[in-house]
């Protein structure tokens, strides 16, 4: 990674998180009603990653 794409990322994380925090101030029963869609993300990456973990496990032991 160059430096000027370093820059760009770190940039970009500080727009989103001061972004964030405006949101949550500003707009933050908006933020709350949909806050269903960051739990059913969670549960579907849960639903991926557990299995995958203990695939690797497995294929590890054998």
């Amino acid at each position: 990674m160059t430096g000027k794409s370093g820059n760009i990322i770190l940039i970009g994380m500080i727009a989103g998180a001061a972004l964030g925090v405006m949101g949550g101030l500003w707009l933050g029963d908006v933020f709350l009603a949909t806050a269903f869609i960051g739990t059913i993300f969670l549960n579907a990456l849960n639903m991926v990653v557990i299995p995958l973990v203990v695939a690797t496990m497995i294929v590890g032991i054998t």
